[in-house]
């Protein structure tokens, strides 16, 4: 996030009285946001909304003091100012990682797409290319530039936000302080913001829209532009006991949100808990500028490691994600201790060297980086770039080709040029006895949003015994027909739209070939949550719902899939549709339509084992349904499980349906070969 403004001057006499507590929540925030990358806390993602808020708190009171100092407040100064902290380290980052992912083996077939990424982040669009494209935030093999989308709306928010208040100042000269209309402004902008946020969370099941918009989450930043109008300079000086309430109010609520809420959860966003998570910084910052520096510094600022990790955050947050993504794309099957340990420490080392070499040298203008020398290598950089980014958003325009099928000899040939698994597989049907009992099943699960939801909220830790690991290679909104160009109707307007992923679904069998190299023991798909409707195939056919040619079209995709899991020795599982929830469309709650589709999978199991493939249907229980029957009433646990719709809504839920369902059913099966 944004390099530190405390201390920095914005005009003639102005400046801010240096804060290292500041510094301190700048680390402790970067590291929350760092941890939630490395999947070790749930609710690190609301460490960018403590940056948002510290950004808003800290440059409007540079502009205010600007303009209480001189009467105006110059626009070119700020933007300077706010490009010579930003530019420069992203500027060494999108071509660095762009090496660094052709060395790691990126593949060819996402190379647009990495490229229009890149160029995106280098100006500050990210966001909104993330949100155009149709790209879930949560979607798996993520892009290392997924985490720019915050970094573009900082910049735009430093782009409008000067000059609204530009505006009031001009309105405002000689009627009334400053501050008043100000603050007015920009607390009806948050509170107009939150309410669009809670808008948009209710009126779309996309909570990326929510998740990555300007206008979903400028609000945020906003809080912080209103309490920099109402927390003046008289008012830090107050009793130390606003330091006693604010500091641990605010620290323990932001502390039990980022150890319970989860990012992909519409209760985060219509339940409020993004305005809460701002308005929790800032009472943190009440607490931590008041007292005129006598509120205790330890842990904030005042101990070296907070500081350093404050004063490095913003490199920390640029190259920690795309590290994790190159390593983890190189390295598949390293251990998750070792995957942390290297992260961290790369991290930590090229944040160390942006600092150092890059961010600090442009910032104060010496050694390479002095005035005459970076305005030529702005320049040159400037034009690159340009040209870069009208030659990454042409490609990116095209509409993304319909890719192969998943070919079974073309997934054979594929893996058998990755190195086999580093234990020997588990027994069951067809798979070697013995010293195979050294591990568990590698399960990969595909398909849309259920399948994603399956493996992302399920912790290695919650699995069953048997079951070593999961492979999520779900995409939102990507049918079982979907990665083979067909296109579904829009839920709001029938109309048959582009695939619901953006064109993430044309590329769903280069992630499933993926992750088929690997080896996995099984292959585990949900159908369902799609093919309940009409699909149009690529060449402008319609097949009518449930019938019987779209069994057939369904039987064909699903032994397709069959077919490419045997040629690496893996077993094909269907999962029967499972009685949804309430609050699922009543489309998907319709009984007919569950027996259907039961039909059709069973269908494909049994013409799959006169193929010789090892292929089955985990069929539904009485822990999940009634009686047994895909169309029977769901139980309470089941409902849990899927927050009363047919998606895991968390852990907990995800332990639940592997260790009473799931597992259950894949442990039955492959025993009774």
């Amino acid at each position: 996030m944004a390099a530190s403004d405390h201390g920095a001057s914005s005009g003639p006499g102005a400046r801010l009285v240096p804060m290292p507590r500041l510094d301190g929540l700048r680390g402790w925030a970067v590291a929350a946001v760092v941890a939630y990358h490395l999947r070790l806390v749930p609710g690190g993602f609301l460490g960018v909304d403590v940056f948002f808020v510290l950004s808003g708190f800290l440059v409007t009171s540079l502009l205010l003091i600007e303009a209480d100092g001189t009467g105006g407040v110059s626009l070119g100064r700020f933007w300077t100012r706010r490009l010579r902290r930003l530019a420069p380290a992203v500027m060494v980052l999108v071509p660095a990682v762009l090496v660094a992912a052709m060395a790691t083996g990126w593949p060819r077939t996402r190379w647009d797409d990495v490229a229009l990424d890149g160029a995106a982040t280098l100006t500050w669009w990210a966001n909104w290319r993330q949100i155009g494209g149709g790209t879930s935030y949560w979607a798996p093999d993520p892009s290392p530039f997924r985490h720019a989308w915050s970094l573009s709306i900082e910049e735009q928010f430093y782009l409008l936000w000067p000059l609204a208040l530009v505006g009031v100042v001009a309105w405002a000269a000689g009627r009334t302080p400053v501050r008043r209309p100000v603050g007015a402004v920009a607390a009806l902008g948050a509170v107009a913001g939150f309410g669009w946020l809670l808008l948009v969370a209710h009126r779309t099941d996309d909570l990326s829209r929510a998740y990555l918009g300007t206008d979903t989450r400028i609000a945020t930043p906003l809080v912080g532009c209103a309490l920099a109008c109402w927390w003046t300079e008289d008012r830090r000086a107050a009793p130390p006991r606003l330091a006693a309430a604010g500091t641990p109010i605010g620290l323990g609520v932001l502390a039990v949100m980022v150890a319970t809420v989860d990012v992909d959860a519409p209760s985060t966003y219509r339940w409020g808990l993004i305005p809460l998570a701002a308005i929790a910084a800032a009472v943190l910052l009440v607490g931590l500028t008041a007292g005129g520096g006598r509120a205790p510094d330890r842990g904030l600022g005042g101990d070296p490691v907070s500081r350093y990790l404050g004063t490095r955050s913003y490199g920390i947050y640029l190259w920690s994600w795309p590290i994790q993504v190159l390593v983890e794309h190189r390295w598949p099957d390293l251990s998750r201790a070792a995957t942390i340990g290297i992260v961290l420490a790369a991290s930590l080392t090229v944040a160390e060297g942006s600092h150092r070499w890059v961010e600090q040298p442009v910032r104060r203008g010496v050694g390479w980086a002095r005035p005459a020398r970076i305005r030529r290598v702005a320049t040159a950089v400037a034009a690159v770039v340009a040209l870069g980014a009208v030659v990454a958003v042409s490609r990116g325009a095209e509409p993304p080709p319909v890719h192969e099928r998943l070919d079974a000899d073309e997934v054979a040939a594929d893996a058998a040029t990755r190195p086999p698994p580093t234990t020997a597989p588990m027994p069951g049907p067809g798979v070697g006895e013995g010293e195979g009992e050294e591990r568990g099943l590698r399960v990969m699960v595909v398909g849309d949003s259920v399948a994603f939801t399956l493996a992302y909220h399920a912790a290695p830790e919650d699995l069953p015994p048997g079951i070593e690991s999961l492979d999520g290679r779900g995409l939102l909104g990507c049918a079982v027909l979907a990665s083979a160009g067909w296109t579904y109707p829009d839920p709001r307007t029938g109309e048959f739209t582009a695939d619901r992923g953006g064109g993430a679904c044309a590329r769903q069998a280069e992630a499933e070939r993926a992750g088929l190299g690997g080896r996995p023991d099984v292959v585990l798909v949900p159908p369902g949550a799609w093919e309940y409707s009409a699909a149009r195939s690529p060449d402008g056919h319609t097949v009518a719902a449930r019938s019987a040619e779209m069994g057939e079209v369904l039987v064909d995709a699903l032994l397709e899939r069959a077919r490419a899991a045997d040629a690496v020795g893996a077993a094909f599982a269907m999962v029967e549709w499972a009685c949804p929830g309430p609050e699922s469309s009543a489309e998907r709650r319709d009984p007919d339509y569950a027996r259907w589709l039961s039909d059709v999978l069973h269908d494909a199991a049994s013409r799959g084992r006169a193929e010789g493939l090892r292929t089955t249907v985990i069929e539904v229980t009485e822990a999940v349904c009634a009686g047994g029957d895909p169309a029977g009433e769901p139980t309470d646990e089941w409902l849990a499980a899927v927050r009363h719709e047919n998606h895991v809504g968390d852990r907990e839920g995800a332990r639940w349906v592997w260790t009473e369902w799931l597992g259950p059913g894949l442990a039955d099966w492959l025993g009774s070969g």
